[in-house]
Order: C-alpha cells, then sequence, then structure tokens
C-alpha cells in the first residue's frame, strides 16, 4: 500500500493542469474505497470538461485508515493536501460538510444501525468545536476564509466530553472577527461552552509572479492572485487590476506581495519638456504652452511655467503632455497674456 501511494501521485499530478477552475461539495462520510482514499471519495466534483473532472477524481489523498480505525478530514487539512499534489487551490471552491469521516463509520449498515458514540475522543471534541466555529465563520462573511486552532485545555476536554459532531449547531462570536485570539460561545441547545479560538484569516492578495524592477511598467504577466495566511500589511490590493499598468517604486522578488504605497501611476507629463496649456471659462478654452517644472500622472495637480512671460500655474495634468488650468489656477492677467491666436470657441 505504501508503494501504490506515491505512484498514484504521481500520475494525479502528471494529468493535472494548473489552471483548471473546479468545485468540491465535501460530504459528510467518504463513500467505499479501496486501500487509497481518492478525491472522489470523499467529494463530489463538478468541472468545465469531463476530462478535468476525472482528473480530479483520480488525486489520492492518503492510503486508507486501518481497519476498525477512522480519521477526520477538515477542510484545513484537505487544502493542505491538495497543495501538497501542486494544487492552486484558490482555483477550487470547496463547500459541502467541513468535516469528513473516514474509516470505521463506512461499513456496510443501515443508517438504523450505525450507533453514535456518547463521548468523543479529544481529535474529535476538537473537530466539533472546529465545525461550529466555521459555520459561523461561513454565515459571518461568506467571502472570507480562515483557519482555525482550538487550543483545549485538559479540563474543557473533560467537561466536553458530551459534545457531539450533529448537536453542535451554533457557535456565536464575543467580539469583532479578526487574525488572532478570538472567544466563543459554543451551545448544544443543552450545555454551553465558552472557548478561546485562534483565528487566521487567508486573504486572496495581488504578489509579484516574477521579479518585477523599479521604474518597470507592471504587466499582467508579472502579477497573480495568491493566498496568503494571518495579518498582512496595510494597502494590500486585492484585484490584478489595481497592480496591472501601475508603475513600481521598488523592486520585487518572486512571491512578495505588492502594495498600493510601491506603486505609481505611469508619468504623463516629465518635468522639463513643453506641454499644452488648456485654460477654460466660460465658452472659451485658451491654449498656451508652458513648461511642466515637475513629473505628474494623469489627474495629478503640477506646476507649470508659461513660455510667454514666465508665469506659473498651478494645472491638472490631463493627458499626454498635456495639462489643464486648475480651477484656482489662472487669473485674469494670466488670460490676457496668452497669444490670441490660441483661443478656441468650443
Amino acid at each position: 500500500m505504501n508503494k501504490l501511494f506515491p505512484i498514484a501521485c504521481l500520475f494525479a499530478l502528471l494529468a493535472w493542469s494548473p489552471s483548471l477552475a473546479a468545485e468540491l461539495v465535501l460530504r459528510s462520510q467518504a463513500t467505499e474505497h479501496g486501500p487509497l482514499v481518492r478525491l472522489s471519495d470523499v467529494a463530489d466534483i463538478s468541472a468545465k470538461t469531463k476530462a478535468e473532472v476525472q482528473q480530479l477524481k483520480s488525486i489520492s489523498l492518503f492510503p486508507a485508515p486501518a481497519a476498525g480505525t477512522e480519521f477526520f478530514l477538515t477542510v484545513e487539512k484537505l487544502r493542505d493536501l491538495l497543495q501538497s499534489r501542486g494544487l492552486d487551490t484558490s482555483r477550487l471552491s470547496i463547500s459541502g460538510s467541513l468535516v469528513v469521516q473516514v474509516g470505521a463509520a463506512n461499513r456496510t449498515t443501515s443508517k438504523a444501525e450505525v450507533v453514535k458514540p456518547k463521548t468523543l475522543t479529544e481529535e474529535g471534541i476538537q473537530i466539533a468545536v472546529k465545525n461550529a466555529v466555521q459555520q459561523r465563520l461561513r454565515l459571518s462573511d461568506p467571502t472570507t476564509v480562515w483557519t482555525v486552532d482550538v487550543p483545549l485545555t485538559n479540563y474543557q476536554l473533560q467537561r466536553m466530553a458530551s459534545i457531539s459532531v450533529d448537536a453542535v449547531v451554533e457557535a456565536h462570536e464575543m467580539q469583532t472577527l479578526r487574525s488572532g485570539r478570538v472567544k466563543f460561545k459554543i451551545t448544544d441547545g443543552k450545555l454551553d461552552w465558552m472557548i478561546s479560538v485562534e483565528l487566521t484569516q487567508i486573504q486572496s492578495v495581488v504578489v509579484a509572479k516574477q521579479a518585477i524592477q523599479r521604474g518597470q511598467l507592471v504587466r499582467a504577466v508579472d502579477v497573480e492572485i495568491r493566498q496568503r495566511h494571518g495579518n498582512l500589511p496595510s494597502g494590500i490590493l486585492t484585484q490584478l487590476d489595481q497592480a496591472i499598468g501601475q508603475v513600481a517604486q521598488r523592486n520585487f522578488n518572486p512571491d512578495d506581495v505588492v502594495i498600493q504605497t510601491s506603486l505609481r501611476a505611469p508619468w504623463k507629463v516629465l518635468r522639463g519638456e513643453t506641454v499644452n496649456v488648456y485654460i477654460r471659462t466660460g465658452g472659451i478654452v485658451v491654449r498656451s504652452r508652458a513648461i511642466a517644472k515637475q513629473d505628474g500622472a494623469l489627474g495629478e495637480l503640477i506646476t507649470v511655467e508659461t513660455l510667454a512671460d514666465k508665469q506659473r500655474l498651478d494645472v491638472t495634468v490631463s493627458g499626454h503632455s498635456e495639462v489643464t488650468v486648475h480651477a484656482s489656477g489662472g487669473t485674469t492677467g494670466g488670460l490676457a497674456t496668452l497669444n490670441r491666436r490660441d483661443t478656441l470657441r468650443k
């Protein structure tokens, strides 16, 4: 069985295309399986094509539990397993049950014959609590993904020995959700338990796909969306179009998180170049020429100096080598000095 596992994983990886996007709906219990538990044993799979579905179904996850034993597969463990196989889990939508029971409970019996244990193991208690917390997190914010760690003490484990995976139906957050330790109240309708849970937010952010040099225009091939855990610097970007077309203000290494303050809009006006100045007043547009005293991106306010009388004006960059007098700039005296040949009517 141990020899078959890496060979099966190898064939699954060779068949897998990183560009695939699919939806996995996890079952509460694994279906009948052989010596290896595959993705198709624990989830219903849908994708764009039948070939992609078959590729996903063939992925081996882990050796089947020994006879008479069981294994609880959580969403977090499944993501880790798929990532270790080289899959981009950000392209997978995972829903359904938050924990899949694999093993002992899968023997062929009717539902009436399955006897639920009155108590759970320590691992089972932690799974039950994680399940309740994850359900509440999903209700609170379906768009945010969290990892949940339940550091229960021995005293808490003893008190919660009667908890059931099916019985735990609610988890109420006691404070604003954030990465770190958060208090929750778990209830099964009869008893309440107060616990502290370690939450880590997983965010989809823009990262450098390859090295980007300072002053380089960011292209679509330079960045991509990836998932990052924990607290991240302020100003992170969550959409590719926030970075593409901007200019890097520092060097980025592959896998670096791209933040807003490290980018700038491309210059439309360069310091020292001659630009067209448009002054609009009433129904008249007056055009003149001036020297830019600083660089400027589209929409930015800069200073120019007119060629005719060296007057300085505050202007707004409105296009390539083109500026418009700011609402507070362009005095009557300034208008009078402009060449009348450059006066246009709207």
